[in-house]
């Protein structure tokens, strides 16, 4: 009950915050509660990618991977999401509902028979074969590896996560801004943060 109070009074909260301010604006004028949702989830991955670029260390790259990965499986998500979350949702074996995972994610979006075009004027993305490894060589080698390392001794390439990271990018700029699926759902400020922060990302990767 204590939850759903909680839960409740959140939702009532954001609902009639004045002037309708957005996840963004409410996470800098409210001090006491973090305000998250599908869009803001990804943007954040992707500005603190940017945030990570100013280390000046290689430990950096675990942080940028990392970050990139989580971005770009989040605008997969709300991709094909589109309002109704049982798109995106599996039933797990304890009954619950649980997230389709990141390559089933990547893979829907590719979908052109069904996922991505169930609505009109949607376009699925189109990845190489080099694209599609390097996204999941980033996933498994970089992001699994670190969130559940083991002990153990790790090289990872520099250049081999910069490739990886510039074609994660190439499809979180086309899912946001061409395929049709997500740019509806972005206000202006939104759009902009997300260009300015695949132009900064680039930027970083090419010095």
């Amino acid at each position: 009950m204590e939850d759903y109070n909680r839960t409740k009074k959140f939702l009532d909260f954001v609902k009639n915050y004045k002037d309708e301010k957005s996840f963004y604006d409410l996470n800098r004028e409210n001090r006491k509660t973090l305000f998250v949702n599908t869009k803001e989830n990804a943007i954040d991955f992707l500005e603190t990618a940017v945030h990570f670029f100013e280390r000046d260390d290689n430990l950096k790259w675990k942080w940028i991977g990392i970050s990139i990965d989580q971005s770009l499986y989040a605008f997969c998500i709300m991709s094909l999401e589109n309002g109704n979350y049982d798109n995106v949702l599996i039933p797990s074996k304890k009954g619950k509902q649980n997230l389709i995972g990141f390559e089933t994610s990547l893979t829907r979006v590719q979908d052109e028979k069904y996922w991505m075009r169930r609505m009109v004027g949607v376009k699925p993305v189109k990845l190489t074969r080099e694209e599609n490894k390097r996204i999941l060589w980033l996933h498994d080698r970089v992001r699994n590896e670190f969130l559940h390392f083991i002990p153990k001794g790790l090289t990872i390439g520099i250049n081999d996560m910069r490739l990886a990271i510039l074609s994660s990018l190439r499809i979180i700029e086309f899912l946001c801004f061409e395929s049709g699926s997500i740019h509806y759902l972005l206000d202006p400020n939104n759009r902009t943060r997300i260009s300015d922060a695949i132009k900064s990302i680039r930027l970083s990767i090419s010095e």
